[in-house]
């Protein structure tokens, strides 16, 4: 296949709170792709979970406006057939359809439906080779309480953390608000379990503030956390795996005036300073990229993902890891790699080529 051009599918969009960044994200990478190398395949999800082959331009991806462009929408499924190998394109009209075959696949998904480990069961069911974690490493990174239950037991110095489910506590809100106030001092943030993006946390500061917060992360998952702020530096490194090894890029650092790195800070806020590489001691760089490769082996992550950190003094804590890191044009991931030596471009034919091998 050397000659030929590799089929990549690329997967947008999503029934997911995160549909917007999955959008951008994805066009960001259809951008860096060598067309001399890859036959981009654009396939989007409506927010409604339906699925469609999109031909149009890159440009209404980002501006996620591709779905009203209904003269470029080709109905399609992934065929959970192996012997397809790619996508069933419908063909209403005359009651016909055709498969597109696909090389590969990258889901660029957040959130749920996305990262959380259905959309990689149905692309192994699929027989598709995609990138990223698979099935089972996809659900527990997605899920933070699950992440941090596993990461203990492997001795990572954590922020404390409360779990609590929305049928306990809807039982009892009460008590859950005192039990909270109990164990952990204020500042805390409150999040919702399977969510990213920072789509339903709360910096909460006082009484008041908590029960509102608590129901803001119930409208995304039915597991909350309450973890006690950390008076400390925000450090993110990228993760990649290339040839057997686990590759770490340089630390990044983010700084806002924002109570914290929300939704609005992340994608919006031009005032969000990201330093990279961070000023951090060379010593504590080395034990963070050591922390981030024994978390990501830990988790069974495979190809990326992207970990956060909380650095207080010298004190390291682990944050979150996140398999499916933004790749939009002012994401950290990318831009860490880049500063590392490993251009945007790389990296997805390095994802790419991992996914196909195995």
């Amino acid at each position: 296949m050397a000659d030929e051009k590799l089929t990549l599918g690329v997967i947008f969009g999503g029934d997911s709170p995160e549909y917007e960044v999955s959008c951008v994200s994805a066009a960001s990478v259809m951008e860096q792709l060598d067309p001399y190398r890859y036959e981009l395949v654009k396939i989007g999800i409506r927010k409604d979970g339906r699925w469609w082959m999109y031909t149009g331009d890159t440009q209404s991806v980002r501006n996620v406006d591709w779905e009203t462009d209904t003269a470029q929408l080709v109905p399609a499924v992934l065929s959970p057939c192996p012997a397809h190998h790619g996508l069933i394109l419908l063909n209403k009209a005359e009651k016909t359809y055709e498969i597109k075959k696909l090389d590969c696949v990258f889901p660029v998904l957040h959130g749920r439906n996305g990262e959380d480990g259905v959309m990689q069961g149905l692309l192994e069911m699929s027989g598709v080779p995609y990138i990223g974690c698979k099935t089972r490493s996809a659900a527990v990174t997605m899920d933070k309480a699950v992440t941090k239950m596993i990461l203990e037991k492997y001795g990572i110095k954590q922020t404390e953390w409360m779990l609590f489910y929305k049928k306990e506590y809807l039982g009892d809100p009460e008590a859950a608000l005192r039990f909270c106030q109990e164990k952990l001092s204020y500042p805390v943030f409150v999040k919702p379990a399977n969510a990213g993006s920072s789509k339903g946390i709360s910096k909460v500061c006082n009484q008041e503030e908590l029960k509102v917060a608590f129901d803001t992360a119930y409208l995304y998952d039915e597991k909350v956390l309450v973890e006690k702020a950390v008076a400390g530096r925000e450090i993110e490194i990228g993760l990649l795996e290339k040839d057997g090894e686990i590759l770490t890029s340089c630390c990044g650092e983010i700084r806002t005036k924002a109570a914290f790195y929300d939704y609005n800070a992340k994608y919006h806020d031009d005032s969000v300073e990201l330093v990279i590489p961070a000023d951090i001691d060379p010593v504590i760089q080395n034990t963070i990229a050591k922390i981030a490769k024994k978390i990501f082996r830990a988790l069974d992550c495979e190809g990326f993902s992207r970990a956060d950190f909380f650095l207080s003094g010298n004190h390291i804590l682990f944050n979150e890891i996140n398999a499916i890191p933004g790749f939009t044009s002012v994401s950290m991931y990318p831009k860490m790699f880049e500063k590392s030596g490993i251009s945007y471009a790389e990296l997805i034919d390095t994802m790419v080529n991992r996914a196909c091998k195995k």
